[in-house]
C-alpha cells in the first residue's frame, strides 16, 4: 500500500466506524448469529430499505465483520460475534454509546485551540451532568463500562498484588465487575464498591449472581466530597484519566484520608510512553488521550506524571507493574 493510500485509509476510517455503529443499532450481529440470513428478511425485521441494507452488509463483509455467502445471504464471523449486545462483554456496548462522541469529535479543532472539552459547548452541560439526567444514555454508558471491565478484569487482577488484603475497595467501581474478579481470585477477602448512586445501580444483583454477595457491600458516595470506607487495598481503574490534574489530586486526597498506614492504592491506567513511536499500544493510548480532551477535559498520562499526582496527594509511589496493555501504579499512605 502506498503512503497516499494508507493516509486515505486513515482519513476515511470514520465511514467504517459509522457503518459498524448502524449495524449494531439494527442488531444485525444478533440477527445473523443463528445462521446466514437473506437480506430481504433482515430488511423486513429492521424496517430498512433492502438494497441499501445489502450495500451496508457488503461493505462490512469486506472488512470481515460479516460473511457474504455464495447465495447472497449474510452470516456471522468472529468479529460480528464480538459485537452482539446479548453478550455482557461485547465491544458493541462501547460502540452503542458513541453518538455524543461523534458529535464532539467534529469540533476537535476547538479543543486543540482552547485546551478545553467541547462537550459542554455542544450539550450545555458536562458529560457527567448529562448522564445524570439522561437515564437511557447513562445505562448505555454503564453497560459499556461493565463490558470493558469484564473483558479486562482477568488481566488486571492477575497483575494486582492483593494477597493479604482483608478488605478491597473499588473506588469508582460502578456495578462491581472488576471487584467481583478480584474477590473470586482472593476468596478470603471482603469487598466494597464505592461510586455515585447511579453508578452502583445493579451492583448488589451482580454480586448475588456471582456468588460473592456475602462478602460485598455497596457504598454510594461522591469521590470528590466523600472519603471511601476503610480498606486494606483500594482499586482505581480508569478514573484519573477522566479528570484534569487538580481534580485528580482532590480524588486521590479523599482516598488518602481513608487509608490506614498499611493500606495500598492501586491505580490502573494505560500509561503514555515518554516518547511516542509507531506502535499499536502508542496509537491506542494517544488517540484515547485526544478523546479525553474532547469529551471530558481529562488526559492520559505517563507513569512519571501519575507518580507526580500521587505525591501531590500525600501518597508515595512504590512500584509499577505491567498487566498487558495496562499499568498498575501502587502507592502507600504517607503520614502527614
Amino acid at each position: 500500500m502506498s503512503g497516499g493510500d494508507r493516509l486515505l485509509d486513515l482519513v476515511n476510517a470514520y465511514r467504517l466506524s459509522r457503518a459498524t455503529a448502524v449495524a449494531i443499532e439494527l442488531r444485525l450481529p444478533e440477527l445473523v448469529a443463528d445462521g446466514p440470513s437473506r437480506v430481504e428478511d433482515l430488511a423486513r425485521v429492521t424496517a430498512m430499505h433492502a438494497p441499501s441494507l445489502r450495500r451496508l452488509l457488503r461493505a462490512l463483509a469486506s472488512y470481515g465483520v460479516f460473511a457474504e455467502q455464495a447465495d447472497g445471504r449474510f452470516g456471522k464471523t468472529d468479529l460480528s460475534e464480538l459485537l452482539r449486545r446479548d453478550n455482557e462483554a461485547s465491544v458493541g456496548h462501547t460502540i452503542a454509546m458513541l453518538d455524543d462522541a461523534y458529535h464532539s469529535w467534529e469540533q476537535l479543532k476547538a479543543s486543540v485551540e482552547t485546551g478545553t472539552p467541547v462537550y459542554e459547548r455542544i450539550y450545555g452541560v458536562s458529560r457527567w451532568d448529562y448522564l445524570a439526567t439522561h437515564p437511557e444514555e447513562s445505562e448505555k454508558f454503564n453497560r459499556a463500562m461493565v463490558a470493558a471491565s469484564t473483558r479486562d478484569a482477568p488481566t488486571i487482577v492477575a497483575g494486582c498484588e492483593l494477597q493479604g488484603a482483608s478488605v478491597i475497595c473499588d473506588v469508582g467501581g460502578g456495578n462491581g465487575a472488576l471487584l467481583i474478579a478480584a474477590l473470586k481470585k482472593h476468596p478470603r477477602a471482603a469487598g466494597i464498591v464505592f461510586d455515585l448512586p447511579q453508578g452502583v445501580r445493579g451492583a448488589e444483583a451482580r454480586f448475588g449472581a456471582a456468588g460473592v454477595a456475602d462478602r460485598c457491600r455497596v457504598v454510594a458516595g461522591d469521590f470528590f466530597v466523600d472519603s471511601p470506607p476503610a480498606a486494606d487495598a483500594y482499586l482505581m481503574k480508569f478514573i484519573l484519566h477522566d479528570w484534569p490534574d487538580d481534580d485528580c489530586v482532590r480524588i486521590l486526597s479523599k482516598v488518602r484520608e481513608a487509608m490506614r498506614p498499611q493500606s495500598r492504592l492501586l491505580v490502573i491506567e494505560r500509561a503514555l510512553p515518554e516518547r511516542v513511536t509507531e506502535t499499536a499500544s502508542a496509537q491506542g493510548v494517544t488517540i484515547t488521550d485526544l478523546h479525553m480532551m474532547v469529551m471530558l477535559g481529562g488526559r492520559e498520562r505517563s507513569e512519571r506524571e501519575y507518580a507526580q499526582l500521587l505525591v501531590r496527594a500525600g501518597l508515595r509511589h512504590t512500584t509499577t507493574r505491567d498487566a498487558g496493555a495496562f499499568s498498575i501504579l501502587e502507592s502507600q499512605y504517607t503520614p502527614a
